[in-house]
């Protein structure tokens, strides 16, 4: 199925304050120097100020100065998308404002960053900054493609890498297929239709395969070959019906609980005496997310993880510079030991437990105990994170892609629950869209 809207005009599309004007910028505008007082780095919280402080052995923390630079940390919390509008605001001011108040440094996600990586108030890290090739050749791919420009400009780099991985009970594949090993239980989810043979098979034991009509839409959506708008049109990728087609067959057959990401319904589904098989999620999930479900007490270790039918990515942080910075020799600096650095990464990824973005750290850490999880009975994840990474084909998301992903899926509820047809659930899409955009 493939289906078109029509807008009147660009504009319709809210494009955001830096779009409506690189048009007229170019990045000479700007120049990239090195020699200010003063290190600005924008933030919504202090992750990336807890990375610095504990990993960039140039930066005092106590004084907060690098060398005789003074880093002042702007922390703007993103209710209400107010860290992005401001941080638009502050780029598109940079040109009449003095050096030393200049945004330096500034920190997105990949869902909405498009119009920064698009943006001329953006550095090229390889150009402008000066990272070579050599420096970031141990970076994952995905991670460079999502923030390279349409010019080919590099515009972002992170230390963080978040593959999904099917986190899946130890207990419930047993009773399915007699054994737990990741590597059996690969096999019996290589693919989609293994995922669904399994799905009948968990449903006939009692089992749901997943909790709700969310949890796959990742993991099918991340080879989607169209973006959402193209040439002022809505054009819907053949991935979204696919996950269309198979979440409605799950909920109509029982092989999900019909819960909503995030609902309390959702949560409740992780602890040990659910009947849920699996979720598919990244790194910062199992830490973050799962670990509410772990009991001391009790010991719940009934998880691990495997690759699982497709590969796809959920998250991150990446680190991009502004153009205009007067400090390009500390951000490269920054960049390089943060980011590039294979050894100080090997070190973030023990210290902090997590995956990090270069595949001969994460090789090295693969094989240390240090980073065994408890909670997985005691497996280290690293070289099946590492497998998903290196095979995530997703480049770059489009303008609008966050936005129509969280309407279709809402309007697609209406759908999987029985109360809309399809053709009214798309038509719900069309609508909602359409005032979307009008706002």
């Amino acid at each position: 199925m493939k289906k078109l809207l029509s807008f009147a005009a660009s504009c319709v599309f809210g494009l955001g304050l830096i779009s409506a004007q690189t048009e007229n910028s170019t990045s000479k505008d700007l120049k990239v120097t090195s020699g200010g007082k003063v290190l600005n780095i924008y933030c919504w919280n202090d992750e990336f100020m807890s990375i610095m402080s504990e990993y960039y052995p140039a930066y005092d923390s106590a004084t907060q100065m690098i060398g005789d630079v003074q880093v002042n940390w702007i922390l703007k919390p993103n209710m209400n998308s107010m860290y992005l509008k401001n941080l638009e605001e502050e780029l598109a001011a940079q040109k009449n404002t003095a050096p030393d108040e200049r945004v330096d440094i500034f920190i997105t996600e990949p869902d909405y960053a498009t119009k920064f990586i698009e943006s001329k108030y953006t550095a090229d890290l390889k150009s402008q900054i000066g990272l070579s090739e050599k420096d970031i050749a141990n970076q994952f791919a995905y991670t460079k493609n999502l923030y390279t420009d349409s010019e080919g400009a590099l515009k972002g780099v992170t230390w963080q890498a978040f593959p999904n991985v099917m986190i899946y009970r130890r207990s419930i594949a047993k009773d399915l297929f007699g054994s737990d090993e990741p590597e059996l239980v690969q096999k019996k989810l290589s693919n989609w239709k293994n995922f669904e043979n399994v799905a009948e098979l968990a449903k006939q034991k009692g089992y749901r395969m997943v909790s709700g009509y969310d949890d796959t839409f990742r993991t099918f959506t991340s080879d989607a070959k169209n973006k959402w708008v193209q040439n002022g049109k809505i054009t819907v990728d053949k991935t979204y019906d696919a996950w269309i087609q198979q979440t409605k067959d799950f909920s109509d057959k029982g092989y999900t609980n019909k819960t909503n990401l995030w609902s309390a319904e959702w949560m409740q589904d992780m602890q040990r005496n659910s009947s849920v098989f699996c979720y598919f999620a990244p790194e910062w999930f199992i830490d973050y997310v799962l670990a509410l479900s772990f009991d001391p007490e009790s010991k719940n270790t009934d998880w691990a993880v495997c690759k699982g039918p497709q590969s796809s990515f959920w998250g991150g942080t990446w680190i991009s510079a502004a153009a205009g910075t007067d400090n390009a020799d500390i951000v490269k600096d920054i960049l390089l030991k943060l980011t590039c650095d294979t050894e100080n990464m090997q070190k973030i990824a023990l210290g902090n437990k997590t995956f990090v973005n270069n595949e001969r750290a994460m090789n090295a850490v693969g094989s240390d105990k240090r980073f065994n999880r408890e909670i997985l009975g005691g497996q280290n994840p690293s070289k099946i994170f590492i497998t998903v990474a290196k095979s995530i084909k997703q480049s770059k998301l489009g303008l609008h892609d966050e936005e129509l992903n969280n309407i279709l899926i809402s309007a697609m509820r209406f759908y999987f629950n029985g109360t809309k047809s399809l053709e009214s659930a798309w038509q719900q899409f069309y609508d909602d869209a359409r005032q979307s955009f009008r706002n």
